[in-house]
């Protein structure tokens, strides 16, 4: 069953990474050869508006929260621009998204109820590579993104007074609570902590490890007992975004596991430790509460491989609650 699971998710995980799409290309101002400011295509959308008491369709202007940053709040879609300050990429998906000169969009005059008013116009599109603005005469071309200049002065003030959007933070660190189910040893319930460090490759996988510190005590007749559990297991994690604030998060982790049993008495006490392969897999969701800082409950199933009169696998369960940090 773990050999499945495992490799299902390694299957997840290279068909994600297989039909990843990659549509960064810049957009040049035909007439100077100059390249010239972009904005998603679907940050364009159509809406609805009331004229002369009959419905119409309209255009409308997904608004920018900065320049670096848009939400279309008829989609739900949100895109940030990458460093190279052209490109954008859908928030959720992490991937390129098609993209249109902002200069593309552009008032017109319409007439409504005997009444002039201003609405939006697109520049027809003769195909997916030009566009034409009949208002300011412009045309545009779609070609491959010109290599980046040297950092001379000039371009380094230029930067600085328009930092472009980092596209997803490096490092994700987390500490949480967490409790073990340990069915097939004498103390049964584990309460502790876990902390975690993941590096994000990309917008959807990372690769890290997490350490944990479990305890628990059990009265057994004469005797109290005592389990200290600690585990360190390193492997990959995939993120899934349902929506703009929630995250899935699943991972595999293989490592190892470190018991150390105790027992007192009132005719004496000893205690003494074992080492183990451990693995876990699990699935978490993430909550967001601030831009940096999320909030979720993780589930996982900890196996462990201690020789044992009950057999040299141990299923555990466990339970807890993470806050993490991204930076």
């Amino acid at each position: 069953m773990i050999k499945k699971i495992t490799a299902l998710l390694f299957l997840f995980v290279f068909a994600v990474a297989t039909f990843a799409a990659n549509d960064c290309l810049c957009w040049i101002d035909e007439k100077t050869g100059e390249v010239v400011p972009t904005i998603p295509r679907s940050a364009v959308y159509a809406g609805e508006a009331v004229a002369a008491g009959l419905r119409k369709t309209e255009l409308k202007l997904a608004p920018m929260d900065d320049e670096n940053h848009i939400h279309n709040p008829k989609t739900g879609q949100s895109f940030v621009r990458l460093p190279n300050g052209h490109c954008w990429i859908d928030v959720k998906t992490g991937e390129a998204v098609p993209t249109i000169p902002r200069s593309a969009v552009y008032a017109g005059e319409a007439v409504a109820a005997g009444l002039r008013k201003t609405e939006l116009k697109l520049a027809p599109m003769d195909d997916e590579n030009h566009i034409h603005n009949p208002k300011t005469g412009q045309s545009f071309v779609r070609v491959p993104c010109p290599e980046e200049k040297p950092n001379t002065p000039a371009n380094a003030v230029k930067t600085a007074a328009a930092p472009a959007a980092k596209a997803n933070d490096l490092f994700q660190l987390s500490l949480g609570y967490n409790f073990m189910r340990t069915a097939q040893e004498d103390v049964k319930d584990l309460h502790g902590f876990q902390v975690s460090g993941f590096y994000n490759v990309n917008s959807w996988l990372a690769v890290g490890g997490e350490f944990s510190g479990l305890y628990g005590s059990q009265h057994q007749g004469y005797y109290d007992v005592s389990l200290d559990r600690y585990l360190y297991l390193f492997g990959p994690q995939v993120t899934f975004q349902p929506c703009e604030k929630v995250k899935v998060v699943g991972h595999v982790l293989f490592g190892g596991v470190t018991d150390q049993n105790g027992y007192s008495s009132a005719f004496g006490s000893g205690h003494s430790s074992a080492n183990a392969f451990a693995m876990a897999v699990g699935v978490g969701v993430d909550v967001q509460v601030t831009q940096r800082i999320t909030v979720g409950p993780v589930f996982d199933y900890t196996p462990t491989a201690f020789s044992a009169p009950t057999g040299n696998w141990q299923n555990n369960w466990s339970v807890g609650v993470a806050g993490k940090i991204s930076f």
